[in-house]
């Protein structure tokens, strides 16, 4: 599933006298929603992108958070508050694979009665599942169960991203004119088979914009672009 949230710049215009008033609930179309900008932010926004080939990041007064931004061939990868080589898993103990189930790792019955139901364990048959110490490293299998299960849709720092940015109240809802500024992708699961889940900002004028949205926010994160 792919939810896309454009912006742009808002060009309604105020007739002489009167004030238009928007209200600040997300604008939804068929999935796709839109968030706006004053045109002179927008032009700001536009001029920093195309003459420094860099994004328009005002930093928070006290950052709280950091959002890193990395670059690939498709946009910026967003993630949370670890740059984007932290999605890779290179360990995993039995301690941290219990808490992903919800299983005291010190807890013999509750991990034999868990080892049944995978069918690792089976006295009457003659099959004994082994209980790791806490600190041991899982063996490959449950390694790929973890990283393609809870690592890839909750934990990892793409993951978490986009939970984070998935439930923002990401803008105003009056729409205006004109072509969108950038685009930022939600992603679940991109093609089949697959479990990942992350967030894709598609230029550097999406990540001013972002920015922008969240100081209004007040949610103290910080934007970071890593290489």
């Amino acid at each position: 599933m792919i939810r896309r949230l454009f912006v742009c710049p808002d060009l309604m215009r105020v007739p002489k006298g009167k004030r238009i008033m928007k209200n600040r609930r997300q604008f939804l179309i068929d999935n796709v929603s839109a968030w706006f900008l004053a045109p002179e932010l927008a032009k700001r926004i536009e001029w920093v992108a195309n003459h420094g080939e860099k994004p328009y990041l005002p930093k928070p007064d006290k950052p709280e958070y950091k959002l890193y931004a990395e670059y690939q061939c498709e946009g910026y990868y967003l993630t949370w508050e670890a740059p984007k080589d932290g999605d890779i898993l290179n360990s995993l103990t039995w301690e941290r694979y219990c808490t992903s189930i919800n299983v005291n790792p010190k807890d013999k019955k509750a991990i034999l009665d868990w080892a049944e139901e995978r069918g690792l364990h089976d006295p009457e048959l003659g099959e004994f599942f082994k209980i790791p110490s806490p600190k041991e490293q899982v063996d490959y299998e449950l390694y790929e169960d973890y990283l393609e299960g809870t690592w890839a849709t909750c934990e990892s720092p793409s993951a978490q991203a986009y939970d984070y940015l998935c439930y923002l109240d990401l803008g105003p809802s009056k729409p205006g004119q004109g072509d969108p500024l950038g685009r930022l992708d939600l992603v679940q699961g991109a093609h089949p088979g697959s479990n990942a889940t992350y967030a894709i900002a598609e230029c550097e004028s999406t990540l001013s914009c972002l920015q922008h949205r969240l100081l209004e926010l007040n949610e103290g994160v910080e934007i970071i672009v890593t290489k």
